[in-house]
């Protein structure tokens, strides 16, 4: 318990009659003190240096003359809001300015994130496409309405790319899928990309037939020519031909590998066994119509596949391939050369910005 000396107050001896007007008494000056416990300031009651005073803090006790003093301070007799504390107001300020300078940093952190958190303002800053490309999509577009509108594969094959090498393949594609025209309508919406010394176009195009066509075209020395394989998936077609109709040389194609397993059927007639060769499983670009090839494990082209081969994953391989037994399930192949990693269209052609989505009406 703290002992408190009081003083006369204001109107101790005055008339009652004025008292009883005037009850509140006034705030007596005090000093400041340092607490030699918390190290926190409050106001003494007294500044008589024998008194013993409690800081409201901690309860520490001390004498007055013990503590250091601090400057001399006024204190209203009441404070607002029914005797709220000063300790109660201090929070309640300290609180309020958190909250403004927290608002601030957030404030700030939000116009720093990333432009994809904020979608409205990559609305407002997307830049359009440039007047050149726009003029480039246009130029291949107009190729590209050429071609398809050509009454027959012979007329369109001047501007189809690699058409010389692809002859064959061509013609027994379209032997079982005649060319038909297609009209294309609508403005085209693409990308350009340029690769080394050749500019690229991706185009979406709307045919009359209410329906879109994704187009790859190529610039070369003799203008744009449209990318055939990438058109009709002559990939695909030309593994499953390889499947339907063997042929009696070998052809190079395009592969996805993965780790395989065989059955004594597959080792037979190969000289190798399960403990001597690595099974390669190959499928075409869209899987479904495997093949097996046997291959040596000591071999260049065996290491290199024990290496870069796993059972899930599949890689990408260029291949030329001979029709070893068509009669087993699946068929075995042979690996007659080893062309090369990686066929995917995007890679070879140097495509790396997305393809647009078109909108349909």
């Amino acid at each position: 318990m703290s002992s408190v000396i009081s003083e006369p107050g204001p109107h101790m001896g005055a008339d009652p009659a004025h008292a009883a007007l005037d009850s509140t008494p006034a705030a007596p000056r005090s000093s400041a003190v340092l607490c030699g416990q918390c190290h926190r300031a409050y106001l003494s009651p007294t500044d008589q240096p024998a008194a013993v005073i409690e800081c409201p803090r901690c309860g520490a006790q001390a004498r007055r003359d013990s503590l250091v003093s601090r400057a001399m301070i006024t204190l209203p007799a009441a404070l607002p809001g029914g005797g709220r504390s000063r300790a109660g107001w201090w929070w309640i300020g300290a609180l309020a300015l958190a909250v403004i300078v927290l608002g601030g940093v957030g404030a700030g952190l939000w116009w720093l994130q990333p432009a994809s958190i904020r979608p409205w303002r990559t609305a407002l800053s997307a830049p359009a496409p440039g007047a050149e490309e726009a003029e480039t999509l246009a130029e291949a577009a107009l190729t590209a309405t050429r071609i398809l509108a050509s009454p027959d594969l012979d007329s369109a094959r001047p501007l189809l790319l690699d058409a010389a090498q692809l002859t064959s393949l061509m013609d027994r594609y379209h032997a079982r899928h005649p060319w038909q025209p297609v009209t294309l309508t609508g403005e085209p919406q693409g990308s350009v990309t340029q690769n080394n010394d050749r500019r690229l176009a991706r185009l979406v195009m709307r045919t009359s037939h209410n329906t879109y066509l994704t187009l790859l075209l190529e610039e070369t020395i003799n203008g744009w020519k449209l990318d055939w394989e990438d058109l009709v998936k002559a990939r695909q077609f030309a593994w499953e031909d390889f499947h339907q109709n063997p042929p009696a040389e070998s052809v190079m194609l395009r592969v996805v590998a993965r780790r395989g397993s065989a059955t004594e059927a597959h080792f037979k007639g190969t000289g190798f066994t399960p403990e001597t060769a690595v099974v390669v499983r190959l499928d075409g670009p869209q899987s479904g119509i495997p093949a097996l090839a046997v291959v040596d494990k000591t071999s260049d082209l065996g290491r290199f596949l024990q290496r870069d081969l796993t059972w899930e994953q599949g890689r990408p391989y260029r291949c030329d391939l001979r029709m070893a037994d068509p009669s087993l399930t699946p068929p075995r192949v042979d690996i007659t050369r080893f062309v090369g990693e990686g066929w995917n269209t995007e890679s070879e052609r140097g495509l790396v910005r997305r393809q647009p989505t078109p909108t349909i009406p």
